[in-house]
């Protein structure tokens, strides 16, 4: 008998169903994995086996993946009868368990550190669990598991390594109970812990806190990010070789980073600098050339009078700046080496005397989480890289540059730009500040509301906030000017509601999404960001709708991207209406969608709805370019050259070349070439609706009656050209003009 009163063999059972479901086993694959039979394997853990043979013990080790330790504690069990470590380990095994992210990937119940032995398996943890309460989206989790080679089943197996990871996170539920911790959620996974779960959101809440409190109790702030910088055991997820360089792993690594740094700052004001040499020498270990972390250590290492320390690292820091970069030490750095040659620092060490400290300064991420679905976009992505990640000093470089994507409503313009910020944030150490300017609504944002939110985000108190615009801008160019920011501007209505938001000098950046091209921007470089190709379209149509609903019907899918008109937003919404429909097939909506008139009828669901994506442009619209725009829709053809449009409107044709630029800047028409315009296909859908409603049927028939002369006498103005021996290909190029 044990000392828990169970009999070896109940000690034996209960062990084994614990390490089978710490390993995120079924019976049935442990059978097989075993060279058992799922009745044996079941028996022994329902104990109707009392002595399994020693052959079959370790069958099941080596089946297990068991170490050392674990596979010698089962053997005992099922063998001496007196061994008190399965009871232990079976008090210490029960509860909810607690995942740590923040170093070496570790996960406990209890005292037990639960052994995951699949390396996918713990790279897929991992990744979900750095964007816990989130929804990461499968094709993320499948290219972390599997990179660019991932084999035909890879899907069924990413299913089969959710299973058994609920079977470790949530081991008290049956197979009838949906999953609360783990969980599906549209086109992923999304991982939910409470915070005595996961360390990361302890940290979080201990950041938020010290934030919270700083102005007015700087020493508990300061208290608050010493409990969240103990909580950091290394670089996050160290260990865990599928996960280096990913984006939301690099992102926690700056997070820390930034997190010291304003730990540092607040000691620094308070006076006490030997906590600071501690939070900072593992950082200089892993951060070499990272000169705000050396600027910091090198003045907390002289102040604690260890100097001659403070003076080689300074050295060190620089020699490696001169040999890896070719560079000379930065502004910041240089002015902590003169406050350290000429001690200059505070000399108090209470941090009671720290009453009139300023506030820790938070680290903001605002932007929203991208779409789990998100595809496609790669050389948009890469553009977006370049142009705000410029390898060039962060320090020096005259103003910050601004990006511009822009687009016609449905594009994705603003999932792009939330895909970038994630990918993007390892550059901007210093957060992320996002805002809504409503640029399509009645009531865009005005300038004075997204001032005050982005001060109040990087920590400025309300009395310092100005009344009026000019001084809160000026402001907010004060605060960025030594940070490293990203700006998410999103849904501009013009460039004079984006100039005040600008940063001046410094390291941050600007992203603005806009349907207008915001081409009186100074100084803005654009992305115009067209519809999908056809993979593209195909792959978001797939990450959408559910593989069983599909049915693999390429054809209809290609239909259905093609009535879609390659665009996003409309393929969101097929697929929505497809997956919602019990009985709808993906033949049944190509069916539906192929009707032209019915169509944007079909293309709404929900607060979804493509007609009312596209009414808000052509609202902005002065008149005679809205007039235009609706004849423009009625013509055969969506390609137009500035001839026939002159002829279709009844203007000269400088006057509407001056309007269809206000349609593309606008982007609802593409300029294709010099004098030649093309209307997307559902917007010359929606525009043929407004022109059946506004336009007089005689002023309609009067257009298409113009242009129909236009072109017979084009043609006839060709053929007598060729009959006097004018050659084919200049009358047609002529006509084309």
């Amino acid at each position: 008998m044990t000392d828990s009163g169970s009999p070896p063999e109940t000690a034996f059972a209960a062990l084994l169903r614990q390490y089978r479901q710490a390993a995120g086993l079924t019976q049935v694959e442990l059978a097989r994995r075993s060279g058992l039979s799922a009745t044996a394997v079941r028996d022994l853990e329902q104990r109707r086996t009392l002595r399994p043979t020693q052959r079959s013990v370790s069958r099941l080790t080596a089946a297990l993946e068991l170490g050392t330790r674990p596979a010698a504690v089962l053997r005992r069990a099922a063998t001496a009868g007196t061994d008190r470590t399965p009871a232990v380990v079976q008090t210490a095994a029960t509860g909810r368990p607690m995942v740590s992210i923040l170093g070496p990937l570790r996960v406990q119940r209890g005292t037990v550190t639960v052994d995951l032995t699949s390396s996918r398996q713990r790279a897929l943890l991992a990744r979900l669990a750095v964007s816990a309460g989130t929804t990461v989206g499968r094709r993320d989790l499948l290219e972390v598991l599997w990179g660019g080679e991932q084999p035909e089943s890879a899907v069924n197996l990413l299913h089969t390594y959710v299973a058994r990871l609920r079977r470790v996170l949530d081991p008290g539920r049956d197979g009838r109970t949906a999953a609360t911790v783990l969980t599906h959620a549209s086109g992923g996974y999304r991982l939910d812990l409470h915070e005595d779960q996961l360390d990361l959101l302890r940290f979080q809440r201990l950041v938020r806190e010290a934030t919270e409190v700083a102005g007015q109790a700087p020493a508990q702030a300061v208290a608050r990010l010493t409990d969240a910088l103990t909580l950091w055991r290394g670089d996050p997820l160290g260990d865990l070789d599928m996960l280096s360089g990913h984006p939301a792993v690099a992102s926690l690594t700056a997070w820390l980073t930034a997190t010291a740094l304003r730990y540092a700052d607040l000691l620094d004001r308070c006076g006490d600098y030997a906590p600071v040499v501690v939070a900072l020498r593992p950082l200089a270990g892993r951060c070499p050339l990272d000169e705000q972390v050396y600027a910091r250590l090198i003045l907390a290492l002289g102040a604690t009078g260890r100097q001659g320390e403070a003076y080689a690292e300074y050295d060190g820091i620089v020699r490696r700046l001169a040999d890896q970069l070719g560079a000379d030490p930065g502004t910041e750095l240089r002015e902590y080496h003169q406050r350290l040659l000429r001690q200059q620092w505070n000399r108090v060490r209470r941090a009671a005397a720290c009453g009139d400290v300023h506030p820790v300064v938070p680290v903001p991420i605002q932007a929203p989480a991208p779409v789990a679905d998100f595809t496609g976009r790669a050389e948009e992505l890469r553009r977006l890289r370049e142009i705000l990640v410029p390898s060039v000093d962060w320090v020096t470089r005259p103003s910050a540059p601004v990006c511009v994507i822009a687009g016609p409503a449905g594009t994705g313009k603003t999932v792009l730009a939330m895909v970038a910020a994630e990918q993007l944030g390892r550059a901007f150490p210093d957060g992320q500040l996002y805002a809504d300017l409503r640029g399509r609504s009645d009531r865009p944002a005005g300038t004075g509301e997204v001032l005050t939110r982005f001060l109040h985000g990087l920590g400025v108190s309300e009395d310092r906030v100005r009344g009026d615009d000019e001084g809160s801008a000026a402001l907010l160019r004060t605060v960025l000017a030594a940070r490293r920011v990203l700006i998410v501007l999103d849904d501009a209505r013009d460039a004079a509601q984006v100039r005040p938001l600008l940063p001046g000098r410094g390291g941050s950046r600007v992203l603005v999404t806009a349907r207008n091209r915001l081409v009186a921007l100074e100084g803005a470089r654009r992305i115009d960001v067209p519809t999908l190709d056809t993979r593209e379209a195909l792959d978001l149509l797939a990450a959408i709708v559910p593989p069983a609903r599909a049915g693999g019907d390429r054809a209809a899918a290609l239909e259905v991207v093609s009535a879609c008109g390659h665009l996003p937003l409309a393929l969101r919404i097929a697929g929505v209406r497809l997956t919602t429909r019990a009985r709808c097939t993906i033949a049944d909506l190509s069916r539906r969608l192929a009707d032209p008139r019915r169509r944007l009828d079909e293309l709404r669901v929900g607060d979804l709805d493509l007609r009312a994506a596209f009414r808000p442009s052509v609202e902005q619209l002065p008149a005679p370019a809205a007039r235009a725009f609706r004849l423009l829709a009625l013509a055969p053809e969506p390609l137009l050259g500035l001839g026939a449009a002159a002829a279709l409107l009844d203007r000269p044709a400088t006057v509407v070349d001056e309007e269809l630029q206000q349609l593309v800047d606008l982007s609802l028409l593409v300029a294709v070439g010099p004098g030649q315009f093309r209307l997307q296909e559902l917007l010359r859908l929606y525009g043929r609706e407004l022109a059946q409603r506004d336009e007089p049927a005689r002023d309609r028939g009067a257009a298409l009656a113009r242009l129909a002369a236009w072109r017979a006498a084009r043609i006839l103005g060709d053929r007598d050209r060729r009959r006097e021996g004018g050659t084919a290909s200049a009358a047609m190029a002529e006509h084309r003009s």
